[in-house]
């Protein structure tokens, strides 16, 4: 399960994510869509470093895991 709650991203005065709330609950595959530069990798990119940094992977894994 990943679960965020009221994330906002900034990246100098620019707003990437405003207060979004997503939920998922079951395993599967889902799918993003967005135009460029609507955030999408940067909320992917927070979705993985909140999971799995809890767990303690390496940045090295994360670049990894991002980048495939």
């Amino acid at each position: 399960m990943i679960e965020l709650k009221q994330v906002t991203k900034e990246y100098g005065h620019a707003t990437v994510l405003k207060n979004i709330t997503l939920t998922l609950e079951e395993p599967g595959l889902y799918c993003l869509l967005g135009r460029n530069g609507a955030g999408k990798t940067t909320l992917c990119r927070f979705m993985v470093d909140a999971r799995f940094r809890q767990e303690g992977l390496e940045e090295k894994a994360l670049e990894h895991i991002l980048r495939g």
